[in-house]
């Protein structure tokens, strides 16, 4: 009998102090759970602070790279900056262009009098009364 009165105790208290928690009135704002703690509100309200900042600096950085377009003057002077760029690249692709032409014909000239050269040198070896001297008429 003596370990059944400390057994009712120990039932009574719980049941008291269960009461007590059941009976306490919790805002509706708050879940039942977290109503006593308040680090996960402290952390919470940290995140979205965080968040805020965040969001002010991405905002600061969007208007300070932003530049101002709008002046007519700016226009006229970027229009005028891009003809004389634009007669510039022309200027070095006809160089270019010329540059290469002038290898090219010079390539040409030089194979048309290597070739030339080739040809009366093996015309020199030919007698002068065979058949092939005279059908090209080549004379020395």
């Amino acid at each position: 009998m003596e370990d059944e009165a400390p057994q009712e105790e120990k039932v009574r208290s719980f049941f008291t102090a269960f009461s007590k928690i059941l009976t306490t009135k919790i805002p509706e704002s708050q879940p039942p759970v977290l109503f006593k703690y308040k680090t996960p509100e402290k952390k919470l309200a940290e995140e979205i602070k965080r968040k805020k900042e965040l969001r002010h600096k991405k905002v600061q950085k969007l208007q300070e790279k932003k530049k101002n377009y709008a002046n007519d003057t700016n226009v006229v002077l970027e229009k005028s900056l891009r003809r004389v760029a634009l007669k510039g690249v022309i200027k070095i692709f006809n160089e270019v262009a010329s540059g290469q032409l002038e290898r090219k014909t010079k390539k040409i000239k030089e194979g048309a009098r290597k070739q030339s050269e080739r040809f009366g040198r093996r015309m020199k070896r030919i007698p002068e009364d065979s058949e092939a001297r005279k059908i090209i008429n080549y004379n020395t």
